[in-house]
């Protein structure tokens, strides 16, 4: 009867994790999806002419790391 009882909590627990867990997952995947085609729209030639740059602005190099990140 106490197993039971702990199971029943365990799984209470579990489940509100997993709501929370799908909540927020839902939350990212179109997110991930719109950044997936943004990245799949970049033309190779952009990282030439970024090559080409003396220096770069911060945010121009932040961008093309995410980017790189993301095609790994």
């Amino acid at each position: 009867m106490v197993e039971e009882a702990e199971a029943a909590g365990q799984a209470a627990e579990v489940k509100a994790v997993k709501d929370d867990a799908d909540a927020t997952l839902s939350l990212a995947l179109p997110a991930l999806a719109l950044a997936v085609k943004k990245v799949n729209e970049i033309d190779v030639n952009s990282f030439y002419e970024l090559r080409g740059m003396a220096k770069p602005s911060p945010s121009c190099v932040a961008c093309f790391k995410l980017c790189c990140m993301l095609m790994i």
